[in-house]
């Protein structure tokens, strides 16, 4: 399977932020990059929390079709996680899942890729952000 070179994924993703595209009802797979992570509690304020610590790769490729997420770093190529569902919204595309002791949900803007999304453990929530394009080269 021939993949895109890391550096140009991430240059197609930083020219995705200056130049958003928007994205069409029938795209299929979606790359992303997760910028902002940030730790919350009941008990306290939210802190910045960084990716590598809470193992969250921050290129992921959202495939629709097979229903996971793809991790689309250098130290994890390949890992997925299932996708239990999916909708398609007016201009967003909204997904959620879970694994193990955790629930996840994402929101992705089709009109400017803006990523908002939650994984939530028992007593604290992840909140991340970041920004999605339709990916060009999903084989």
């Amino acid at each position: 399977m021939r993949r895109l070179p890391q550096t140009l994924i991430l240059c197609a993703l930083l020219a995705g932020q200056i130049w958003p595209q928007s994205a069409r009802a029938d795209d299929k797979s979606y790359i992303c990059s997760i910028t902002e992570a940030r730790a919350c509690t009941a008990s306290d304020t939210c802190k910045d929390a960084s990716l590598r610590e809470l193992y969250i790769a921050p290129l992921v490729v959202l495939d629709l079709e097979n229903k996971q997420i793809v991790s689309a770093a250098m130290d994890d190529r390949g890992r997925t996680d299932p996708i239990d569902g999916f909708n398609r919204v007016e201009n967003e595309l909204i997904l959620y899942g879970h694994a193990d002791d955790e629930a996840w949900s994402a929101v992705v803007s089709l009109e400017n890729g803006a990523l908002t999304g939650n994984i939530t453990t028992d007593g604290t929530a992840y909140v991340l952000f970041g920004y999605c394009a339709p990916n060009v080269n999903p084989g």
